[in-house]
């Protein structure tokens, strides 16, 4: 079984499939600022409704950011944790931008990145294909089309990077993070 967490964008997606890469069941709030609490509730919602025990769950896909800094690091701190104690299960990360890209055709990506700021880059054939921004614009973001994964959930997760070292994955965070300090 995998796993896949989306909790970087503004909603929250959680998805179990088959390791015939069929999709099995699926979580998805919209527009869900407070992730935290939400992530071990709905894994442990998904095992049970499908009577999965954990120890049949072999790896987990990660969106790992730029976008919400909560959001960046929630799932991969749940997931680390787990594959420390289970030694059995890998991840696989993506970044938010080639996971936002629906087409391989150019075209720009929007992310939301606090208050009236956006991070933005083209993005071409699934790759970064122009400089990261920050831009002031009205909201404008980017939102993922879980309809398009669901359809295409080999090809989606083919766009995924296996990490074998999982204490050197770290969240992609486009400015530093705010936490402890003072705003100005």
């Amino acid at each position: 079984m995998k796993i896949l967490f989306d909790t970087v964008n503004s909603d929250f997606y959680m998805a179990l499939i088959s390791n015939e890469y069929k999709l099995i069941e699926f979580i998805h709030y919209e527009n869900i600022k407070e992730k935290v609490e939400l992530i071990p509730d709905i894994f442990n919602k998904l095992l049970k409704n499908n009577n999965v025990c954990v120890d049949e769950v072999k790896e987990f896909y990660l969106n790992i950011g730029p976008g919400s800094f909560t959001g960046s690091r929630i799932s991969l701190v749940f997931c680390r944790t787990i594959v420390k104690i289970k030694k059995n299960i890998k991840i696989f990360t993506i970044n938010n931008f080639i996971w936002l890209a629906n087409k391989k055709e150019s075209h720009e990506i929007n992310i939301y990145a606090g208050g009236k700021n956006f991070f933005c880059a083209n993005v071409e054939n699934f790759k970064i294909a122009s400089e990261i921004s920050l831009k002031e614009e009205k909201d404008f973001s980017t939102n993922k089309n879980y309809k398009l994964f669901e359809a295409n959930i080999l090809d989606e997760l083919n766009r995924f990077e296996h990490k074998s070292n999982i204490d050197e994955i770290e969240p992609f965070y486009f400015k530093n993070p705010q936490i402890g300090t003072g705003k100005e």
